[in-house]
């Protein structure tokens, strides 16, 4: 993929965010991105690449507040979950 590759999806600016039960398969770079977001409930996700899928990430996250990643099943080649802001505070994970 090329360095522009697109998210699969984007949480932006939102407030008492939750997402469950979903399963994410093969995307390009990044599986999904949760940026300026507050209070947020990620519960038993899927997200997943094959091994040779070049530079695949699971979830970024950018700074948020109140983040937590519960019960996901996380599987591709490079990051599970990566912070890329040190504003992003009070994270809970628990993998599977």
């Amino acid at each position: 993929p090329c360095k522009e590759a697109p998210t699969a999806l984007s949480f932006h600016y939102c407030t008492n965010l939750r997402v469950q039960d979903l399963k994410i398969v093969n995307s390009q770079q990044i599986h999904m991105s949760v940026e300026d977001c507050t209070n947020v409930q990620l519960t038993r996700l899927s997200i997943t690449a094959p091994g040779t899928s070049p530079n695949t990430d699971g979830i970024h996250i950018t700074r948020s507040k109140d983040v937590q990643v519960t019960h996901c099943k996380i599987k591709t080649e490079y990051y599970y979950v990566i912070l890329l802001a040190r504003s992003t505070s009070q994270l809970q994970l628990t993998l599977l």
